[in-house]
C-alpha cells in the first residue's frame, strides 16, 4: 500500500479547486455589494424625501427595496 494520504490533492487538482473557489467568493461579493448599493441608494432617497418633501423619492426607495426582495 502507498504511503500517500488519499485526501491530499495533486497540484493540478488544487489549481482547479482554487479556480472554482475564487469564482464562488467573487460571486458572493458581487451580490453583497449589489445589496449594499441598493440599501444605500434607498436610504439616500428616503433622506431626500424628508428634506425635499417629494413623494417620488419615497416611491423610488420603496420600489428599490421591493424590487430587490422579489
Amino acid at each position: 500500500m502507498t504511503e500517500t494520504d488519499p485526501n491530499d490533492f495533486t497540484d493540478r487538482e488544487k489549481f482547479i479547486l482554487g479556480d472554482y473557489r475564487s469564482k464562488e467568493l467573487s460571486g458572493s461579493r458581487v451580490i453583497a455589494n449589489y445589496d449594499l448599493a441598493i440599501g444605500l441608494i434607498s436610504i439616500v432617497c428616503v433622506a431626500l424625501f424628508f428634506s425635499n418633501g417629494e413623494t417620488a423619492f419615497a416611491f423610488v426607495a420603496y420600489a428599490l427595496v421591493i424590487g430587490r426582495l422579489f
